[in-house]
């Protein structure tokens, strides 16, 4: 029997029609998918053609449920979208450090008395030719102000 392939939205939709909280239907749904991975172990006696793609498309969907599931479950205070990581990449980072006339600076990384960081105005990135460092917008304000990925991704959102 091949899967239907069911994401992370479907069964959302699926527990809103019946009533059931959100994550009793996902540990439902990877209950069955770990009972249907056990029978196409159990049943087939030898690894044949007919088995082996059932159990990669079992394990395939569990992966992606655990996934989506990570992805949506690991940002419950600090909702952050690809979207806010993308504008905040956009900011730029002149605006952040002092960046000389020759858009080089002292490398943020190491101790340097030249500077060695050069700044990238079209690609809005550093990198430094002496440690090979590279940093974006969100990596220049995390070391600038000591915080989390998450917390930089909303400054860098909301000064947007």
């Amino acid at each position: 029997m091949i899967l239907q392939k069911i994401r992370l939205h479907e069964i959302k939709k699926t527990a809103e029609l019946f009533d059931i909280p959100l994550k009793k239907a996902i540990q439902w749904r990877r209950d069955y998918l770990w009972l249907e991975f056990l029978y196409y172990r159990d049943q087939c006696e030898e690894w044949d053609v007919i088995a082996i793609p059932s159990m990669i498309e079992v394990l395939n969907e569990m992966y992606a449920l655990k996934k989506d599931i990570f992805f949506r479950m690991s940002a419950k205070k600090e909702d952050i979208t690809p979207e806010m990581i993308a504008q905040a990449k956009l900011y730029p980072i002149s605006k952040l450090i002092e960046i000389d006339r020759f858009n080089k600076i002292c490398c943020l990384i190491h101790e340097e008395k030249t500077p060695s960081m050069n700044y990238n105005v079209q690609r809005n990135k550093l990198h430094c030719f002496g440690c090979g460092a590279n940093m974006d917008s969100i990596d220049v304000y995390m070391r600038l102000n000591n915080t989390n990925f998450h917390k930089s991704v909303q400054a860098l959102y909301n000064q947007s």
